[in-house]
């Protein structure tokens, strides 16, 4: 059987994968809701979810660090990663001795694709339609935009650019980016900050763990702006936490701040 991934590569392969491992942890997720049950058996230590997962699957280091002599050992017949979060050395290699189905997220559509392909191919069963028709309805809703600067990291501070997950989930929950105009994961200085001058300011739990402290201190730099602590899953985990995010999007986002 010939498959071709998100990034146009063309994968071989010999019936249906029985030793599955997966380098990105929203997918991991999806894998595990979509019933691959036992045949996942290496995930990285930042698939932590559902729980189980980390007792039940080999852990074979991080998404930027796999331990490729650990996942040898696995044996497996198809490891899935993401063309982001995983480095393409890391890919190269595992290639010499296994199939890699790579994916290439950058808004729902890319998702539903992802998650139709490897429905297909690993034999598993998820209404991916139903949750597809979900968004189209979500998205459809007259909604007040919003402009919000989303920050990921730090010391120094970081955004995220027009072509990546997160800004379009944001889209799709009423927000206008304020950086809409950059790209990837730019690093914004605070005189930058006070001058996009953002209505509202989301200060995302991944990658850095942003906390009251932090809010606090952005607050100091635009005293009229909402600033909420995010739950970073909902905006950058693609596949079957997408099925919350809505809901997250609808409820939690629209509290008081």
């Amino acid at each position: 059987m010939k498959v071709t991934d998100q990034i146009g590569e063309i994968i071989e392969l010999n019936g249906t994968p029985q030793r599955v491992v997966s380098l990105v942890p929203s997918i991991s997720e999806f894998l595990a809701h979509a019933g691959i049950g036992q045949r996942l058996v290496g995930v990285t230590k930042f698939c932590v979810h559902p729980q189980y997962l980390k007792k039940e699957a080999t852990q074979i280091g991080g998404t930027k660090k796999v331990r490729i002599s650990d996942l040898k050992l696995l044996s497996p017949d198809l490891v899935i990663a993401n063309s982001e979060e995983n480095e393409l050395s890391d890919v190269q290699n595992i290639r010499e001795f296994c199939s890699v189905w790579t994916s290439q997220i950058k808004d729902e559509k890319d998702a539903f694709s992802m998650m139709n392909s490897l429905v297909k191919v690993l034999c598993l069963d998820y209404d991916v339609p139903s949750l597809a028709e979900r968004y189209t309805s979500f998205n459809s809703r007259q909604q007040e935009e919003k402009s919000v600067l989303y920050l990921i990291w730090n010391n120094p501070y970081m955004t995220i650019g027009s072509d990546t997950y997160i800004h379009r989930m944001l889209e799709i929950a009423g927000y206008v980016n304020v950086c809409k105009d950059s790209l990837r994961y730019p690093i914004l200085p605070v005189e930058k900050i006070i001058e996009l001058n953002p209505a509202f300011v989301f200060l995302s739990s991944e990658p850095f763990p942003f906390k009251e402290e932090h809010k606090r201190a952005i607050q100091d730099l635009l005293p009229n702006a909402k600033i909420k602590l995010v739950d970073g899953e909902m905006f950058s985990w693609y596949g079957s936490r997408m099925a919350l995010a809505l809901d997250y999007f609808e409820e939690d986002l629209n509290r008081e701040v």
